[in-house]
């Protein structure tokens, strides 16, 4: 089971673009939290790494979990289940005149309430009302912190019928 944890970090830690099927609705993406950028905006008071990801088609709903844990070094190896707290965004891209774009951060989702109580899954669908909230190719941002320091090891997983592609950096398109 270990050498199988290895091996799957080791393969999504060779590039930046992974996606990772256990079947056809569940999409993993495993890493460590060496391997991101901090995201300019926080997560309350604290830094947040974010990871992005694009869905090959429209869906109505998809859930979102994140497990994250550490390896003190005095575990000989051993992982600690660590809490964390994150929010899923569409990123969207609108022209203000001529050539020039203006990106927006439209909020989804999130595991925590004002009380940082945390659940996890999330479910988000979408808001028939509201066209922004599509679940569509666009591209997603999830911003994730522990209100800790130190390397995390982390698995983001997406349930969707769709295809998922996973990236650790804000490209205007993910293939």
């Amino acid at each position: 089971m270990v050498l199988l944890l290895l091996s799957a970090l080791n393969f999504n830690c060779a590039g930046n673009n992974i996606t990772v099927e256990k079947d056809e609705n569940r999409h993993e993406y495993i890493n460590s939290t060496t391997n991101l950028n901090i995201s300019k905006d926080k997560l309350g008071e604290s830094p947040a790494y974010e990871v992005y990801f694009t869905l090959d088609r429209t869906v109505d709903c998809m859930g979102i979990s994140l497990e994250t844990s550490s390896v003190p070094e005095r575990t000989r190896g051993e992982t600690i289940p660590v809490k964390s707290y994150f929010l899923v965004e569409k990123i969207i891209d609108l022209k203000t005149g001529g050539d020039k774009k203006r990106r927006f951060n439209i909020q989804l989702g999130k595991n925590y309430n004002s009380r940082w109580e945390t659940h996890n899954p999330i479910k988000i669908c979408v808001n028939t009302a509201d066209p922004v909230s599509r679940l569509d190719s666009s591209l997603f941002r999830v911003r994730f912190t522990t209100f800790d320091t130190g390397t995390f090891y982390f698995t983001l997983t997406v349930y969707t019928p769709a295809g998922v592609v996973f990236s650790t950096t804000p490209v205007e398109q993910i293939k």
